[in-house]
């Protein structure tokens, strides 16, 4: 298992947050598998990150399928939350998939 930090939209950022979004299209240029965490950082052209991370479980793969529409060098990744078990290994991350959204660091907001 890998940690693959990204940088994500805010509009992108709540839809996968509130589990609505349960997949990423991304360039394939890490060589991802199932089983990778995807932590996932909100960023914003104009400010940079913000502070708010979630970390997802990538379950699935789908690259080369140009016959479907997937352009080469590009992946779509099928992402859910991960356990709290597994979230205390990646310590400086806090997520919380028993409620869909992260957990912050002691003394942050949301």
């Amino acid at each position: 298992m890998r940690m693959i930090d990204r940088k994500l939209l805010p509009e992108f950022f709540r839809e996968v947050r509130t589990q609505h979004r349960t997949f990423e299209l991304r360039k394939d240029d890490d060589s991802i598998q199932a089983g990778d965490v995807l932590v996932l950082r909100e960023w914003t052209p104009s400010a940079g990150y913000t502070g708010h991370v979630l970390c997802r479980v990538v379950t699935y793969v789908l690259r080369d399928c140009p016959e479907y529409g997937l352009m080469d060098g590009y992946c779509i990744l099928a992402i859910q939350p991960i356990g709290w078990e597994t979230e205390r290994s990646a310590a400086s991350w806090h997520c919380d998939a028993s409620i869909g959204m992260e957990r912050e660091a002691p003394g942050d907001a949301l």
